[in-house]
């Protein structure tokens, strides 16, 4: 006789999930023995069909690194890294579908996008999305106010695009943090 059931499966090292899915286990008894402990246990790999990206949030980033891109798509797990041309990053998983990665630095360009993940029986699998990603450079639109104190303690509003992993300012010599940023 035979059972099969669905089980939960990881692979960690140091509290790290390198690997995670769901592996069905197929019991069988054999044919001279009653006894359980005879019993084999098989299991089944497959490769995942449906591992593909569909779109990113944002398309671009800085120069500068440090935007917070978010990659839709299907068959993400725990192993998920994200890769901006040449650049590999972990990703955060968040579900199967949804996946949170920080763009690393880059010089203007445009750069091919993909997504990695690891199965211990079929290896790296990637998925590359069918248009680049977009390094643009810090464009500085307004400063407000464009004087002050030169004891300092006045706010400053800068806009622009492609500010996002702007942490400092500075003013002279004195650098200052960036204590508020929006896309």
């Amino acid at each position: 006789s035979e059972t099969a059931s669905k089980v939960a499966f990881a692979v960690t090292a140091n509290d790290t999930v390198l690997y995670d899915t769901a592996l069905n286990f197929k019991f069988d008894q054999h044919e001279n023995s009653s006894r359980t402990e005879e019993w084999g246990v098989w299991y089944v790999y497959s490769s995942n069909p449906q591992f593909s990206l569909t779109n990113l949030d944002p398309p671009s980033a800085s120069t500068m690194g440090g935007a917070l891109i978010v990659v839709h798509g299907e068959g993400f797990d725990r192993t998920s890294h994200c890769q901006f041309g040449d650049a590999s990053v972990k990703a955060e998983y968040k579900d199967a579908e949804t996946l949170y990665c920080i763009a690393p630095p880059h010089v203007p360009a445009e750069v091919e996008f993909k997504v990695t993940i690891f199965d211990p029986t079929e290896g790296y699998s990637s998925a590359i999305l069918n248009v680049p990603f977009v390094y643009a450079p810090p464009n500085l639109e307004t400063i407000t106010p464009t004087f002050g104190l030169v004891t300092g303690g006045q706010v400053v509003q800068i806009s622009g695009s492609f500010l996002d992993g702007a942490l400092t300012c500075r003013f002279g010599r004195n650098r200052v943090p960036v204590i508020s940023s929006s896309p």
